[in-house]
């Protein structure tokens, strides 16, 4: 399925994708065990090497089986708030939990950039 979603000819066309010098690793992943009738379960390495080649991949999805195979970015629902240099001020009890777009993680890249002269020109304190 994923393989059809991404475009990807199939598990030999992604494992040489994936880095790996045989497909037999996802192979693996196909065949059932012996006397269990359960499929065998993925590396931890395989889960990794995954969700590094996919960023829209819903591990949910590949470790469970259920909700999408793909997340949408409106699915993510990141938290919106004003974007202010001189008052990023989160704790826990302000933000429960943070998702984030790849947009947001520039803004933060761009602001971690500007930093060291936000402090030296006292545009911004830290405080300990």
């Amino acid at each position: 399925m994923l393989c059809s979603l991404k475009h990807i000819g199939g598990i030999t066309d992604l494992a040489l994708k994936m880095g790996y010098s045989s497909p037999e690793k996802l192979y693996r992943l196909k065949r059932l065990k012996p006397n269990s009738g359960d499929f065998n379960n993925p590396s931890f390495d395989i889960l990794i090497d995954l969700a590094n080649m996919f960023e829209d991949l819903n591990m949910r999805w590949l470790i469970t089986g259920r909700g999408k195979v793909l997340l949408k970015e409106e699915a993510i629902q990141p938290i919106k708030m004003p974007f202010d240099e001189s008052s990023l001020f989160l704790n826990e009890q302000e933000v429960p939990y943070l998702s984030i777009t790849k947009n947001d993680v520039d803004k933060i890249v761009k602001l971690a950039r500007k930093l060291p002269k936000l402090i030296k020109d006292n545009k911004i304190k830290i405080e300990p």
